[in-house]
C-alpha cells in the first residue's frame, strides 16, 4: 500500500469514527430528551472540518436511526458548525410480524437425524436441527448442551 494510500485509509477511519461518536452522542442526547414527558425533539451543534462533508456522513448514519424528522445543516455564519435536529414524534410501534408459512432457509444435514431438511435454530446456545427433530425432541432442552431453549426460529437464514 503506497503512502498516499494509506493516508487515506487513515483519513477515512477517522472521519468515520468521528461519525460515529457524534452520532452516539446525538442519540444519548435524544434519550435524556425523552426522559423528559414534553420533549419528542432534540438538537446539537457540533463543530467539524469540511463542514458540509462531515455533515452529509452524519445525515447518512442518523438517516438509519429512523427519526420522524431528521435535519443535518452546515451552518451558513460559521462553516465549521454542523446543527442537528430531529424528532421521534411520529414514530409508531412496529406493527406485530405476521405469522407465514417459512418460505425457505438453509438446508442441511441434522446433527440429530441426519437427514439434509431445512435447520432451525434454538436459543440462547444456537445449536440447529430439522424442524422434524424439533417436534420430536420439544422445546424444554436443547437435545446437544441440555442448556434450556428459550426460542426456536422456524428457519435458518445465512446472509
Amino acid at each position: 500500500m503506497s503512502f498516499i494510500q494509506q493516508l487515506a485509509t487513515q483519513s477515512q477511519a477517522t472521519q468515520q469514527a468521528w461519525v460515529q461518536r457524534q452520532a452516539e452522542a446525538f442519540k444519548a442526547k435524544c434519550m435524556e430528551a425523552s426522559r423528559s414527558t414534553t420533549e419528542t425533539s432534540c438538537a446539537m451543534t457540533v463543530t467539524a472540518k469540511p463542514g458540509k462533508q462531515m455533515a452529509n456522513l452524519l445525515q447518512a448514519e442518523l438517516k438509519t436511526v429512523g427519526f420522524s424528522s431528521l435535519n443535518v445543516s452546515q451552518s451558513q455564519k460559521w462553516p465549521d458548525q454542523i446543527h442537528i435536529k430531529a424528532s421521534w414524534d411520529a414514530v409508531k410501534a412496529a406493527p406485530a410480524p405476521k405469522h407465514h408459512a417459512p418460505a425457505g432457509g438453509v438446508s442441511e444435514t441434522c446433527g440429530i437425524c441426519q437427514e439434509r431438511a431445512l435447520l432451525t435454530a434454538l436459543a440462547p446456545c444456537g445449536h440447529t436441527m430439522c424442524r422434524g427433530c424439533l417436534k420430536q425432541h420439544g422445546q424444554q432442552v436443547c437435545p446437544f448442551c441440555r442448556q434450556p431453549v428459550q426460542a426456536a426460529t422456524n428457519s435458518l437464514f445465512i446472509g
